[in-house]
């Protein structure tokens, strides 16, 4: 959450490109995150001198697409005001029911989140069509956190179409294979939201490792039996490797629906 950057921290990171990644919730970060780093003035024009500036903020019942990108893009904003020759990039995730604690979290207003993705639909709609149309300064200010929003279910969906016939019914989740999930003691985790230990740095071994780490990914089994023909499978592809059927069912199928509805409906009117 950033309470520890300092600026040796902060010149270090410059010097050697590092990408810094903050979690934050928009507005609603106290009640998400139980800290808001940005709150703090002086730390947030510590945090701003970073060259590399990532925000990853998750969608809940706490934090909804609209005001998640508007306040994301205010923040934005004021990043260049400081640091006009930083890059400054997003990434948004869901909520989802695997070990979460506040299960409050969970509780939401899908038909606000279908609402919301329309209304970011619309406003980045001439961009979409039309790129050029839309000037740098424009989408700079105004559009890229609405765009980042809907850019990885755009990504998923051109990606699926372009490999489908190839397609191998794995989690699209690159946890455990491309990113290691690593404890101070070595221990190996396919995510970090994972308890189970499948390996260690110390003694690795690969063909262990890889059958522990196919044990706990069930996302091929149900597609078979439970999201094959599902309509939002092109911008889902299961997501969370370790979600239960269940845990789909209560919450993550529904919000897929909500969010994927009026993307998929917008991508049938361009045909």
């Amino acid at each position: 959450n950033g309470l520890l950057l300092t600026k040796d921290i902060i010149n270090y990171f410059n010097t050697k490109r590092v990408d810094l990644i903050i979690s934050w919730d928009g507005l609603r970060s106290i009640n998400t995150r139980y800290y808001d780093v940005f709150s703090n003035e002086e730390h947030k024009q510590l945090i701003f001198k970073s060259n590399i500036l990532g925000i990853n903020s998750v969608i809940s019942s706490m934090n909804y697409p609209l005001e998640a990108t508007e306040d994301i893009q205010n923040l934005a904003n004021e990043y260049y005001s400081i640091n006009p020759n930083g890059y400054f990039h997003v990434n948004f995730d869901e909520i989802i029911d695997n070990h979460l604690y506040d299960k409050s979290l969970l509780q939401m207003d899908y038909n606000r989140v279908q609402s919301d993705t329309e209304q970011i639909l619309k406003d980045c709609k001439q961009y979409l069509i039309n790129k050029a149309s839309i000037s740098n300064e424009e989408f700079k200010t105004k559009l890229k956190v609405k765009y980042s929003y809907l850019e990885r279910y755009l990504w998923t969906i051109a990606n699926y179409l372009k490999n489908k016939d190839n397609y191998i019914n794995l989690s699209p989740c690159r946890d455990g294979l491309e990113r290691l999930g690593m404890d101070l003691n070595g221990n190996l985790y396919s995510c970090h939201d994972s308890r189970e230990i499948i390996g260690n740095v110390v003694n690795l071994d690969l063909v262990t490792y890889m059958s522990n780490y196919l044990k706990y990914d069930n996302s091929k089994e149900l597609y078979e039996t439970f999201c094959k023909d599902c309509k939002y499978w092109p911008l889902c592809l299961g997501r969370c490797k370790l979600l239960t059927k269940e845990a789909r069912l209560n919450h993550t199928c529904k919000l897929k629906k909500a969010i994927g509805e009026p993307i998929l409906n917008f991508l049938n009117k361009l045909k």
